[in-house]
């Protein structure tokens, strides 16, 4: 979660590209590498239950992310960067995700897609 994208034109001078090349540099090289915490991508694939349209227009309630395992999602949770879903409406969370959920909330993630922006709870289907 530690990365940066530079992205420059044709008509970029090679003083302000050395300009930035050389903050970055000196950016890393006073930083505390170890307060950087290297948090593993998970693979997984939430088994799909229902179509994202069904999920969004069915009842939900809100549940304590602790006690969201076996439940079909109502929401998107996504990490920002990138702003993929770990989880989608209609798609079932599991006790994986919600660790590793807690796991990026401990380092200060920015965390979107929920009613709730501190992700303590979710919104699942009202089965």
């Amino acid at each position: 979660m530690y990365n940066i994208l530079a992205i420059t034109g044709l008509g970029e001078r090679k003083e302000y590209l050395e300009a930035l090349i050389n903050a970055l540099t000196d950016i890393a090289r006073h930083t505390d590498r170890s307060e950087i915490k290297k948090i593993d991508a998970i693979q997984f694939n939430p088994e799909i239950v229902m179509q994202p349209r069904e999920a969004f227009y069915s009842p939900k309630r809100s549940v304590p992310l602790e006690q969201c395992a076996g439940e079909i999602s109502g929401e998107m949770i996504m990490v920002y960067p990138p702003g993929i879903p770990l989880v989608s409406m209609g798609e079932v969370i599991t006790h994986e995700i919600i660790e590793y959920v807690k796991q990026l909330k401990l380092e200060k993630c920015t965390l979107q897609g929920t009613s709730d922006p501190c992700v303590n709870f979710v919104m699942v289907l009202d089965r």
